[in-house]
C-alpha cells in the first residue's frame, strides 16, 4: 500500500496528495488525449468531442458515487451510509453514468454519440487499468487469502490483517490493457455501429466477473450466497454488448 503519493506544505496548509485520486485523474487525462487522437484521425471535430468526454466523464463519476450509494443502503440498510461514513466510488455506475451522460449531450454537442463510443473504446480500458492501479495503492479491492504466484501482503491496511492475498487490482489492470490492445487492433471502417462499444462491454463483463471471484472485501455486497453485486450487473452489461455487436452483424448481413 502507498495510498500518500505525496504532502504538500504550503505555510501552515499541509495537504495530502493521495495516490489513487492522482491515478484516477490520469486516467482520465489519458483517456481524454487517445479519444481527441481517434476523433482528428476519423476526422471529426476534436473540440467537440473532447467536450463530449468531459460530460461523460462528470456523468460518470457521478454515476459510480451514487451507485456506490446504493450498494450501501442495500447492504446496511442506511440510506445515507454512502455519503456520510463509506463515501466511494462503485466502477459500474460509471459507464452507466458516462453513457447517459454522453447520449444527453452528444446532440447539443454535434457529436455522433455511438461513433464517439466506437473511438473512445480503446482508451476507456487503458484508462480504467490506471485507475486500478491507484486501487492496488490505496488497498481498495483488495483480493482474498492466497499464498501462490504473485501474493501480496497489505501491512499497514487498517482494516485488513497482514496476510498474503490476491493482488485482485493488478489481474483487473493487466488484462484491461490485454482487452485495450485487442480493441484498438480492430479496424474502425464502420465506427458508428456500437459494435466496438459492445465488444468493450462484454469484455470487460467477463473480466469483471472472473476477477470477483477472488476479491476479499464483502463490502461490494454479496447476494443469493455469494454472487456479487458487480456480477450481477457484468451479466446485463455483458447482454447490452452482446445486443450491440448482433446488432452491427444483422445490420451488415
Amino acid at each position: 500500500m502507498h495510498p500518500i503519493l505525496t504532502v504538500l506544505e504550503v505555510g501552515d496548509v499541509v495537504r495530502p496528495i493521495g495516490t489513487y485520486g492522482v491515478l484516477i485523474a490520469l486516467g482520465i487525462v489519458l483517456c481524454t488525449l487517445l479519444t481527441a487522437r481517434a476523433a482528428a484521425r476519423a476526422r471529426e471535430d476534436v473540440g467537440a468531442a473532447v467536450a463530449s468526454v468531459g460530460f461523460i466523464v462528470a456523468g460518470g463519476l457521478a454515476g459510480a458515487f451514487l451507485l456506490n450509494v446504493v450498494v450501501e443502503a442495500f447492504a446496511t440498510g442506511d440510506p445515507l451510509r454512502g455519503v456520510t461514513e463509506s463515501p466511494g466510488l462503485v466502477f459500474y455506475g460509471g459507464p452507466i453514468g458516462g453513457f447517459i451522460a454522453g447520449a444527453l449531450t452528444a446532440r447539443p454537442l454535434g457529436v455522433p454519440f455511438l461513433k464517439l463510443a466506437d473511438l473512445m473504446v480503446p482508451a476507456l480500458p487503458a484508462a480504467h487499468a490506471v485507475g486500478r492501479l491507484g486501487c492496488f495503492f490505496g488497498g481498495c479491492c483488495y483480493g482474498a487469502r492466497w499464498d501462490g504466484p504473485l501474493a501480496v501482503v497489505y501491512p499497514d491496511h487498517p482494516f485488513v490483517a497482514p496476510l498474503s492475498r490476491h493482488p485482485t487490482p493488478l489481474y483487473e489492470a493487466g488484462l484491461l490493457l490485454v482487452l485495450a490492445f485487442a480493441l484498438a487492433l480492430l479496424p474502425v471502417k464502420r465506427a458508428g455501429s456500437g459494435a466496438r462499444l459492445g465488444l468493450y462491454a462484454a469484455g470487460y463483463a467477463v473480466i469483471r466477473a472472473l476477477t470477483e471471484t477472488v476479491r476479499g472485501d464483502a463490502v461490494r455486497g454479496v447476494w443469493f450466497g455469494g454472487v456479487s453485486t458487480s456480477q450481477l450487473l457484468s451479466l446485463a452489461i455483458f447482454a447490452f454488448g452482446a445486443f450491440l455487436v448482433m446488432r452491427e452483424r444483422t445490420a451488415a448481413s
